[in-house]
């Protein structure tokens, strides 16, 4: 595609070089400057101030070529506005917020301001008609530190018109576009607010992840995965008996021989590594025999389960040894053995398969790339591989929903995914989405309901992860516990060792 990107002169910050170069690779683009952006000096200082690395600024010179038929409009100026002059075939491409307020120097400062757990930039398109389209959308966390919060959501945002791109050329053309609102006038910062915002996020990280720990439990329910997608669904929870300071979270349930099990991951106190454990109920959804199956010198959890042509399969998540592996079960449900690799060199969390339209897909997220943040799809025609990477990976970019929470399921011929919310912190809710389109190309999810820790009953402070089997489904809880003396040790250890490490790598600079 032949792209016209246009910048504010006196330089750009420096996600927005990393956005021209990364479309450069595979596009032909030419950068115009317009001249220098007024207004906005106190959100500039605060930016340089408080924004790291990513909102630094940096030259970006022009290269002003002929800009006839040119494809598309890429406005990256602090106010993006209309340019009647300049004609492109699919319109002109903006970031905004959530609200269409233009990202200005401070992206998510308005939503940080109102002390929100999160805040939202889209990627939008306009054409010379008026009407506007929503190309691309993240929702990210509000997290302890401004330049944080940056890192992570521009390290995204950066890649976002060229994933665009390759999504058209894949096409052969525009994918349908969902319309969006106009966009809006600038927001004012209030400075104050979002300085007290910013401190509270503080404070409050430091609390959680010093002085708290989880402890997970899992029950049953009678009943259909689809009565979850009504709002305030109250369901009779069941929950299996355990010690008082036992382990026992991600649930999967099936059924095999007229008998009852749940795998799920149980936790060693001593390394704080998970392991697979097997749990057989007895037909009023009592424990009749509990067993561990799956022992790593990792961390294992999630051990995702699904029956195909009679065979019984396990994906358990091994992120720490960097690849995903499919195990085949010997003697279900205690003894696995692995059959094949299916995708290597990447740190996968909760790795979840489905069968669609003769397809397999394989959906997980990434710990290099913010382990709640970022949704990847992968597919397949064999389950033993090869499997593709979708065209627009991420398929998508949201705190609130992409991490997996468990099993997909269909309903009234439409599929639907639950999602872990983390935007209040890890497994605090599921999100259920309508999977809207599933392509190798297009990827759209529309939000249903969402399940939190109102719906599972007295003590519990979250939930995140749903499995089901012949009317019975399973889901684990979550309850907030002070960490103990040796946890708490531990934590400082390991803080102060990172402060060491960071003083030592910016002297050294």
């Amino acid at each position: 595609m032949k792209f016209l990107v246009l910048v504010d002169g006196g330089g750009v910050p420096r996600w927005k070089r990393a956005c021209v170069d990364l479309l450069r690779e595979d596009n032909d683009v030419s950068v115009c400057n317009t001249g220098p952006a007024t207004g906005g000096h106190a959100e500039a200082a605060f930016a340089s101030t408080l924004g790291g690395r990513s909102l630094r600024r940096e030259s970006l010179h022009s290269n002003d070529s002929d800009n006839a038929g040119v494809d598309a409009i890429l406005d990256l100026r602090a106010t993006p506005r209309f340019e009647p002059t300049i004609a492109a075939r699919f319109g002109r491409w903006f970031f905004c917020d959530g609200a269409g307020h233009p990202l200005g120097e401070l992206p998510g400062a308005g939503e940080i301001a109102a002390d929100s757990s999160t805040f939202t930039v889209e990627l939008r398109s306009s054409d010379a008609d008026g009407g506007f389209s929503l190309l691309r959308s993240g929702r990210f966390k509000s997290l302890y530190l401004y330049h944080r919060s940056m890192d992570v959501a521009l390290r995204e945002l950066t890649r976002w018109p060229a994933i665009f791109a390759s999504v058209h050329d894949a096409l052969g053309g525009s994918p349908e576009r969902r319309s969006s609102s106009p966009t809006a006038q600038a927001r004012r910062l209030r400075p104050l607010h979002f300085l007290m915002a910013v401190a509270r996020q503080f404070v409050r990280h430091i609390f959680v992840n010093l002085f708290t720990d989880a402890r997970w439990k899992v029950g049953t329910i009678q009943g259909s995965p689809a009565r979850f997608l009504v709002e305030d669904y109250r369901p009779a929870i069941r929950w299996l008996p355990r010690e008082s300071d036992d382990f026992l979270a991600d649930p999967f349930v099936f059924k095999r021989d007229g008998r009852d099990f749940i795998l799920g991951e149980a936790l060693d106190p001593a390394t704080r590594n998970g392991f697979i454990r097997c749990v057989e109920l007895d037909g009023e959804g009592g424990v009749v025999d509990e067993r561990n199956v799956m022992q790593a010198p990792t961390h294992l959890s999630y051990p995702f389960t699904f029956e195909h042509d009679g065979v019984w399969y396990m994906v358990p998540e091994s992120a720490q040894e960097r690849n995903i592996v499919l195990y085949r079960a010997v003697d279900a449900p205690y003894r696995w053995e692995p059959v094949a690799t299916m995708i290597e060199n990447v740190a996968a969390c909760d790795s979840t398969i489905l069968r669609r339209d003769g397809r397999w897909w394989l959906f997980f997220t990434d710990k290099a790339r913010d382990v709640n943040l970022n949704l990847f799809a992968y597919y397949a025609d064999d389950l033993a591989g090869p499997w593709h990477a979708h065209t627009a990976n991420p398929v998508k970019t949201d705190i609130c929903s992409a991490r997996p929470a468990g099993m997909p399921f269909e309903h009234a011929g439409n599929l639907y995914r639950p999602g872990q919310d983390c935007a209040d912190g890890y497994g605090s809710a599921i999100a259920f989405s309508r999977v809207a389109k599933l392509t190798p190309h297009e990827y759209l999810e529309e939000l249903v309901s969402t399940f939190d820790s109102d719906a599972t009953g007295a003590q519990t402070d979250g939930t995140h992860t749903i499995s089901y089997a012949s009317g019975m489904v399973a889901i684990d809880a979550k309850q907030t516990v002070w960490a103990s003396p040796r946890l708490i040790g531990q934590r400082l250890m390991r803080a102060v060792s990172r402060a060491f490490h960071f003083a030592r790598f910016s002297y050294a600079r």
